[in-house]
C-alpha cells in the first residue's frame, strides 16, 4: 500500500482563511427556517460539479454493495481500497456556493462513516486511520462550514433530502438501503417542515412586541392567537415524531441504523486519526505528528435546530440547556465534544454541530424574543397561551423519552439478553433516559404561575 495514503506523509495542508461568509448568512431562516441553505429556500443540488464526480460515484459503490457493519467480505475491502487510491481533490472550486458545499459535506461525510464502520473490528489502540484522500477534503470542507469532520443531524436531515410534487420527501442517500432508515430520515424533515410554520409564528410574535406602546387589548389577543398557533405546531412536531413508528421498526432503527452515525471515540480503536491539516479546532496533535480527532458525537436529534430555537424563543433556555448536566467525568464536560467549549448541559454541547448560520441565528433569536417571557407574566391573556407553548413543548419532549426508550433502550436490553438500567447511552453519549426526562420535566417548570 502506498505509504502517503496515510498520516505518515511529510506535507501539512494549513488553513489560512475561516468559514466561508455565505456559511453566516441568517437572513433567509425567518422566511424558510432550518431546512433551506439559501435565500432560494431549497434543499442543496443532487449532483456535485464534475470534477467531484469520484466521490460521489464512490458513495455510490458504497450503497450498491451493499457495505455492512464491520465489512469482511472482498468486496468491501477493495472498496475501501478505491477510496484509499482516490485523488485529492481541491475544493476550490466548492468555496463559491454554499449549496454545493454542503452537498459536498454530506457526500464527503456519509462516505466518511461509510469507511470507518465498514471496517472489520481492530483491537488494536491506534485507532483508525483515515485516508489522505477523504480526509483533506473532509477537514477542508467542515473548516470552510465551521462544522465538525463527523455526521451530524445536518447531514442526514438538512442536507439529505429533495423535494417531489407528487411523491413528497425523498431520502437521498442511506446507509442500509432499507425503508426503515428513509422513513426515520423523511419524518425528520417533516419536523423540521412543521418548524417553518412554527419560525412564521414566531417572526410574527416578534414584530407584535417591537413596540409595547401599540399592545392594546386587541393586540393582546392577536399575541395570545399566534402563541396558540406555536402552540399547535409543536403539538404537531411531536405528532409527526411519534409517526416515525409508523415505517421505521425500533430493532432495525438500533441494529441495523443507528451504528452508522456514531463519531470518533477520545481513545482506542474508535479514535480516528486524520491526515495533517492545520488550524481545525476538532482535531489535536497526537504521538509523532498525527492529528487525532476529538471525541465526537454521532448524529443525534439533539443538533435539531428547531426544537433549540423553541427553547430559546419561549425563554426557558435557562432551564432546558443549563441545568442538569452529566456531571464531571465525561468527555463532555471535559471541554465538549471536539470543538465545543460551551458551557452547560448536553443539549448546549449540542449547538456546536448545528450550522454556523443555525447558530447564529439562535443566539439572535433569543435577544429578539427577550421580552415575550416578561410580557406573559405580565399579561394575563398572553400568559395562559404562553403556557399552552411551554405544555406543547413539554409534551413533544415525553414523545421524545417514549420514542428514545422503545427504539433504544428496550432494544439494549434485547441486544444483551438481560436487564439494563436506564443508563443507556444516546449517540451523543449521554446517559439517554434519564437525561431526556429531565429536560422534559425542567421544560415544564418553564410555565408561568397563574393567579388563583
Amino acid at each position: 500500500m502506498p505509504h502517503d495514503l496515510f498520516i505518515s506523509t511529510p506535507d501539512v495542508v494549513h488553513l489560512s482563511t475561516g468559514p466561508i461568509a455565505a456559511a453566516s448568512d441568517t437572513s433567509h431562516i425567518f422566511k424558510y427556517a432550518f431546512l433551506g441553505v439559501d435565500s432560494n429556500g431549497a434543499p442543496p443540488p443532487i449532483k456535485l460539479p464534475a470534477e467531484y464526480a469520484p466521490w460521489q460515484d464512490a458513495l455510490r459503490r458504497a450503497k450498491s454493495l451493499p457495505l455492512r457493519l464491520g465489512d469482511v467480505s472482498s468486496a468491501a475491502e477493495a472498496w475501501c481500497q478505491s477510496v484509499r487510491e482516490m485523488p485529492v481533490i481541491s475544493i476550490d472550486a466548492l468555496l463559491a456556493s454554499l449549496p454545493d458545499l454542503v452537498r459536498a459535506r454530506q457526500v464527503l461525510l456519509f462516505l466518511l462513516h461509510f469507511y470507518v464502520h465498514s471496517l472489520p473490528p481492530s483491537s488494536g489502540s491506534e485507532g483508525i486511520r483515515i485516508p489522505k484522500a477523504l480526509a483533506i477534503p473532509v477537514l477542508e470542507v467542515s473548516y470552510a462550514l465551521d462544522m465538525p469532520p463527523a455526521l451530524t443531524y445536518a447531514d442526514t436531515t438538512y442536507y439529505n433530502y429533495e423535494l417531489h410534487e407528487e411523491n413528497g420527501i425523498r431520502a437521498l442517500d442511506l446507509f442500509t438501503g432499507s425503508s426503515d432508515e428513509a422513513h426515520f430520515y423523511v419524518t425528520t424533515v417533516e419536523i423540521e417542515q412543521e418548524g417553518q410554520k412554527a419560525m412564521a409564528v414566531m417572526l410574527e410574535i416578534v414584530s407584535a412586541l417591537s413596540d409595547p406602546a401599540l399592545m392594546d387589548k386587541n393586540e393582546e389577543e392577536r399575541l395570545a392567537g399566534l402563541l396558540r398557533s406555536l402552540a399547535a405546531s409543536i403539538s404537531e412536531m411531536g405528532r409527526i415524531l411519534d409517526a416515525v413508528r409508523d415505517g421505521c421498526a425500533p430493532s432495525v432503527f438500533y441494529n441495523d441504523i443507528r451504528p452508522w452515525y456514531v463519531g470518533s471515540k477520545e481513545e482506542g480503536d474508535g479514535k480516528w486519526v486524520f491526515d495533517r491539516l492545520e488550524g481545525n479546532r476538532w482535531v489535536q496533535r497526537g504521538k509523532e505528528g498525527a492529528w487525532v480527532a476529538r471525541a465526537m458525537a454521532g448524529s443525534t436529534a439533539a443538533q435539531s435546530a428547531i426544537v433549540q430555537a423553541v427553547d430559546v424563543f419561549l425563554g426557558i433556555e435557562g432551564l432546558t440547556h443549563e441545568r442538569g448536566g452529566l456531571g464531571t467525568n465525561t468527555a463532555i464536560d471535559r471541554g465538549g465534544y471536539g470543538g465545543s467549549g460551551e458551557r452547560g448541559n448536553f443539549l448546549t454541547k449540542m449547538r456546536a454541530y448545528l450550522p454556523l448560520a443555525h447558530r447564529k441565528f439562535i443566539k439572535a433569536l433569543g435577544d429578539k424574543a427577550q421580552g415575550l417571557r416578561e410580557h406573559a407574566e405580565k399579561s394575563e391573556v398572553a400568559r395562559e397561551a404562553y403556557n399552552e407553548a411551554v405544555l406543547a413543548l413539554k409534551e413533544f419532549r415525553t414523545v421524545h423519552v417514549r420514542i428514545a426508550t422503545l427504539y433504544i433502550v428496550s432494544q439494549a436490553r434485547k441486544a444483551i439478553g438481560a436487564e439494563v438500567s436506564e443508563g443507556v447511552k444516546g449517540t451523543g453519549g449521554t446517559e439517554l433516559v434519564p437525561f431526556l426526562k429531565g429536560v422534559r420535566d425542567r421544560t415544564g417548570q418553564g410555565a408561568l404561575k397563574v393567579s388563583e
